[in-house]
């Protein structure tokens, strides 16, 4: 009687909406293609691009928080307005970061379409309030083998920051790729590249580097044993460096001084910054 009984809860007709809400909602933003790599605590870190990386994930985190608080708010309820190419999802609260105090920060609104097959284009409005004043937040398209999302701060009541984002994402079965351009006010513009687990390009600002501040961009590669990172910065040189799982340095080049041996590295150099 037991399969009786499950068959009984699966009906292929009332089940349908549900699928088809889950294909739209897909299109929305979601950690898979923003969230940057999770990070070890590391008390003992002494890696300069280490440090630098962390920084560059605080800040991605900070960029798109709002974006994925948004996308989850709704998709945790149903759709106001269905149809086969589209969907309507009415206010909904976006409770704040402070769990503490889980009240009611912001509102969001959205709508999905699919003006082709397998093409989906979505628009998420924000206010203070459930009933207004409404502004386009952000928008994007989406299709299984890409994104693309414009999301503006100036709008969103849900962060300090000002300036907006676009993010670019490609993934097939095997390999996943994400480019951020990220313009913050009264900063210079900030670039991000997610480019699966672990490996993650930034563009970066007054590093301390021995007795020097520097600027440029790095890709920086993390396993459990480990990192690496190689930079280009902004006066041409270019830097590799590589520590061990607690985040010590083990190596460390500067426009070919050397200190340490790049032995230790436990990743190879994946791009050639000099090529940038």
């Amino acid at each position: 009687m037991l399969w009786l009984t499950l068959l009984a809860c699966y009906d292929p007709v009332t089940n349908a909406p549900l699928h088809e809400d889950a294909l739209f909602l897909n299109a929305l933003p979601s950690p898979a293609e923003l969230r940057p790599p999770s990070l070890p605590d590391l008390n003992d870190a002494d890696a300069v691009f280490l440090e630098a990386t962390v920084q560059a994930v605080g800040d991605l985190e900070t960029v798109v928080g709002p974006v994925l608080r948004a996308s989850e708010a709704l998709r945790s309820v149903q759709p106001s307005e269905r149809s086969s190419r589209h969907r309507v999802f009415d206010p909904t609260p976006v409770i704040a970061v402070d769990v503490l105090n889980p009240t009611a920060a912001w509102w969001v609104r959205g709508t999905i379409i699919e003006p082709q097959d397998d093409v989906f284009s979505w628009t998420i409005e924000v206010a203070p309030e459930s009933t207004g004043p409404w502004k386009v937040a952000g928008d994007g398209l989406s299709t299984p083998e890409q994104g693309t999302l414009l999301w503006d701060f100036d709008v969103s009541s849900s962060t300090r920051v000002a300036g907006s984002v676009e993010a670019t994402w490609s993934h097939t079965s095997e390999e996943r790729e994400t480019t951020f351009a990220v313009s913050i006010e009264l900063a210079a513009p900030v670039h991000f590249g997610l480019y699966g687990a672990g490996a993650m390009s930034f563009s970066f600002q007054d590093v301390e580097l021995g007795e020097e501040r520097v600027s440029g961009a790095a890709l920086t590669l993390m396993i459990a044993e480990g990192g690496r990172s190689d930079a280009r910065l902004s006066d041409g040189r270019v830097v590799a460096e590589c520590w061990d799982a607690d985040g010590v340095r083990v190596f460390l080049e500067v426009d070919g001084s050397q200190s340490g041996s790049e032995a230790a590295c436990v990743l190879e150099q994946a791009v050639d910054p000099a090529d940038w």
